[in-house]
């Protein structure tokens, strides 16, 4: 996994939420967003606590699938060669 910021807690309304910063560089992925939030849908801090953890790896992953596939990136400054699928099969 990339070099993501730390998520964070945050008490809004008597829940806790989830909060991660979007990387500038993917934001055009996510409308132009800044933060992600998710509720924990508690309003105690040690539970919120406990399921940060998930609700954090899910986050990432939604980060991870925006990410382009490197051979992508590849081929596009060399010059097209493929696509990944079919650079993958050669």
């Amino acid at each position: 996994m990339p070099d993501y910021p730390a998520t964070t807690l945050a008490k809004n309304k008597d829940k806790y939420y989830v909060l991660l910063t979007i990387p500038a560089e993917l934001r055009q992925h996510f409308n132009g967003r800044k933060q992600l939030k998710r509720s924990t849908g508690t309003s105690e801090l040690a539970d919120a606590r406990r399921r940060q953890h998930n609700i954090s790896s899910d986050l990432y992953a939604q980060l991870d699938a925006c990410k382009p596939d490197l051979r992508d990136l590849i081929s596009d400054h060399l010059g097209w060669i493929g696509d990944a699928a079919e650079i993958k099969r050669l």
